[in-house]
């Protein structure tokens, strides 16, 4: 019987970066964020992936120090790290492919000398914007496929109806002409009050995508939240697993 699997993402990840530079510690899970979830990893096997930002107004990856590149290899197979956006003003769906072509590649070259091969390849991107040209683009690039939103009725990258209907009533709807993933979204965090009633509606899925944002863990009870939902969510029987084609 195959396990039923959960994958925690923070979407808008950068400050962490702007930390790892600001202070000599000697492992990278020193650092709040990532020794917060270095802790929910040891007492419930958690996963998570950080979907990272190029750039904001005050700072860019490019600053980032690759000190601890190897410690993030090495702890990538429950740690990664890949592709939101450039910067927050940055929508897929209204740029040149060129210009997304590049903004993706420039974000992964980055990401790959800071975190080494700590690399995901199935992101959220922001805002879910993102043309077909764009996600084709970035799927030459490595792009596996990307996750969807936790409503139904957000508009997603270029599904239609009937594509959107199947995403959230299947949990993944798999492009057969390119083979590109469209994955759901279960729960957002900061916007779930009651973390058990939604867990239990979504337990019959043999896959969860849990995430927040990184501006959003200054707040106690979201972290509370994610505590409270590692869990139950250990409780019904899931265990931390990153997205395989075919579930």
């Amino acid at each position: 019987m195959r396990k039923k699997t959960v994958h925690f993402s923070v979407d808008d990840t950068i400050w962490l970066f702007n930390d790892l530079n600001s202070n000599n510690y000697k492992s990278a899970f020193e650092q709040p964020v990532l020794n917060f979830f270095q802790g929910l990893h040891q007492r419930y096997g958690l996963m998570v992936s950080f979907y990272c930002f190029m750039r904001q107004d005050w700072f860019e990856l490019s600053n980032v120090t690759d000190a601890y590149r190897q410690e993030f290899s090495d702890n990538s197979s429950w740690c990664r790290f890949g592709f939101h956006a450039y910067d927050e003003q940055r929508r897929y769906a209204e740029v040149e492919c060129k210009l997304a072509a590049a903004d993706y590649a420039g974000v992964i070259e980055q990401l790959d000398r800071i975190v080494g091969g700590a690399l995901d390849y199935w992101p959220r991107i922001h805002c879910y914007s993102a043309n077909r040209e764009a996600l084709t683009a970035w799927q030459k690039q490595g792009l596996c496929g990307v996750l969807c939103p936790e409503r139904a009725e957000i508009k997603v990258y270029d599904l239609d109806c009937k594509q959107r209907q199947q995403v959230n009533t299947k949990g993944v709807y798999l492009d057969k002409s390119t083979g590109l993933g469209f994955l759901a979204t279960d729960i957002r965090i900061e916007e779930t009050n009651c973390m058990a009633e939604a867990l239990l509606a979504k337990q019959h899925r043999p896959h969860l995508e849990i995430f927040t944002h990184e501006w959003a863990l200054d707040r106690d009870n979201v972290k509370e939240k994610i505590e409270i939902c590692c869990s139950m969510l250990e409780r019904i029987g899931y265990q931390g697993g990153f997205y395989e084609s075919g579930r």
